[in-house]
């Protein structure tokens, strides 16, 4: 069985998170967040598993909107979000937050953690590419680094 990894370095994007009741990264803080692909399947008679190509600008697709965020967990119990015209209203914490709507990025989960982003980008990475086993690793720093998939 073949596999290729797509991303790393080349696939990444910056923003801003909070986790709800974490002594210390319950405040604002950000991360160079790194993404790679793996796919796990035979090789084609084109000679590759899939098109590295075609995985890279899909991917870049996906991270783009999360590029120089504030990443919001919608969904989160601790979380109190208000979107009002060209602002967002965020309570968290203890703390109100009004920021411009066009720096935010309200995801639909729980948490914005390294696991939770990986299956968020799986979803949207399989829903295009169905037939191939794959892997989402997601990265917030070196040696820190959580994967979601079936492989």
């Amino acid at each position: 069985m073949y596999s290729l990894r797509v991303g790393g370095v080349k696939i990444k994007f910056s923003s801003a998170h909070f986790l709800v009741g974490h002594p210390k990264c319950g405040r604002l803080h950000g991360h160079n967040w790194l993404v790679t692909v793996e796919f796990k399947g035979q090789v084609g008679e084109d000679g590759m598993i899939i098109d590295f190509m075609d995985v890279k600008k899909y991917l870049k697709e996906i991270i783009e909107p999360l590029d120089h965020k504030l990443l919001i967990p919608a969904v989160s119990p601790g979380v109190n979000v208000k979107a009002k015209n060209d602002r967002v209203e965020l309570e968290q914490g203890g703390k109100l937050y009004i920021l411009p709507k066009e720096d935010v990025h309200l995801l639909p989960l729980k948490a914005i953690t390294c696991e939770t982003l990986a299956k968020y980008i799986y979803d949207k990475v399989k829903s295009k590419y169905r037939n191939l086993s794959m892997k989402v690793y997601v990265s917030e720093d070196i040696g820190v680094e959580a994967s979601y998939g079936e492989i």
